[in-house]
């Protein structure tokens, strides 16, 4: 890699934050991916402000958290990770839609579970 590609991290301006995809990124199945710890670390020391965000429907974020700290990962927050089926439906019912969720009996995220579907006029379908 020249010097040119890699100008983007000491020109311009400063990064502020990373979003790490936690499955494929810090970890594999049951394994840290090699690295994924010391780059994770650098960054949370160097003070760059570090979201984790998942895809995976059927782990919640507590899950993620507790598996992460199981494998090493350390200073990591529950209020830090990050999956967007739930936060895509508190938005919805944040914005008076009515969402109709199509969820998969083994999802395990509870945000989904409380919505009160009643009291909204719209409809919203997400599959």
């Amino acid at each position: 890699m020249d010097s040119s590609s890699s100008s983007w991290v000491t020109e311009g301006k400063p990064i502020k934050g990373v979003l790490l995809d936690i499955s494929g990124v810090l970890r594999d199945g049951n394994s840290a991916i090699p690295g994924s710890l010391d780059a994770f670390h650098k960054l949370v020391q160097s003070g760059i402000q570090v979201r984790l965000v998942t895809n995976e429907s059927q782990v919640t974020r507590k899950d993620s958290l507790d598996k992460l700290t199981r494998l090493g990962f350390q200073g990591l927050q529950f209020d830090k990770i990050f999956a967007p089926a739930p936060l895509l439906a508190e938005e919805l019912v944040r914005q008076g839609h009515r969402p109709h969720l199509l969820v998969h009996p083994r999802v395990k995220f509870p945000t989904l579970l409380k919505i009160q579907y009643e009291t909204y006029t719209m409809l919203c379908i997400h599959v």
